[in-house]
């Protein structure tokens, strides 16, 4: 298996966390995806399975199956990187802890919040696309019941036997270029506090404790 850091351990700990609270039953879903296609229709289908499970308003119960969907689909340090961009290089370690956790928080909570009440919904992947440094994107789209087809494109990198979704673009716009944005000018402007404080907001929760394998020495290297 590939080796998990960081992002990987602090997702799956959230997943552990929320999933003791509200599942008593056992992981969304089974092996590995071994296509990026797969992987996308993955994502997909436990969106949708979520959303057949959970009422609107157990939000605990999404955000906990919500984390172990994206714990097995998405590659979150990668992306957590990319939004913030040059700056990671200047965070010491306690500092990405936390900002990797605070991402990954706001994550699951962009994802379990706003695919709700999508059973009237259909998902449709269009095409693969090979792109540099060996990664693929999919192309799909999200047609509602009502109203116009969203375009969603994700770029998937190789990861061991499978493949991890590292970039979203929403109609073509890109969720990380805009958290890129966002992050450097507040943290620029406001501090590093500001901007942690900031992304929990933005995910409707609380700041909690890294579990203790991302704390101090040891966890993910620069």
């Amino acid at each position: 298996m590939a080796r998990q850091t960081g992002i990987a351990l602090t997702v799956a700990w959230l997943a552990l966390r929320l999933l003791s609270m509200v599942l008593p039953s056992g992981p969304l879903a089974a092996a590995l995806a071994t296509t990026p296609e797969a992987v996308v229709e993955r994502l997909h289908a436990g969106l949708q399975a979520i959303d057949r499970r959970f009422a609107a308003d157990d939000r605990d119960g999404r955000r906990a199956a919500t984390a172990e969907l994206l714990a097995q689909t998405h590659d979150l340090e990668q992306m957590a990187r990319l939004a913030l961009g040059r700056p990671w290089r200047e965070l010491d370690e306690a500092q990405r802890q936390r900002y990797l956790a605070a991402f990954a928080e706001l994550s699951v909570s962009g994802y379990a919040d706003n695919f709700v009440d999508i059973q009237g919904d259909r998902f449709e992947t269009l095409e693969s696309q090979p792109v540099s440094r060996g990664r693929v994107v999919v192309r799909t789209r999200l047609i509602p019941a009502s109203g116009d087809p969203v375009a969603i494109d994700y770029t998937l990198k190789p990861d061991g036997d499978s493949w991890r979704i590292m970039h979203v673009r929403v109609d073509g716009v890109s969720d990380l270029a805009l958290k890129r944005s966002q992050y450097s000018a507040l943290l620029a402007r406001d501090g590093f506090d500001a901007l942690i404080e900031y992304i929990y907001a933005q995910a409707g929760v609380a700041e909690s404790a890294p579990p203790p394998a991302l704390a101090g020495p040891g966890g993910p290297p620069a």
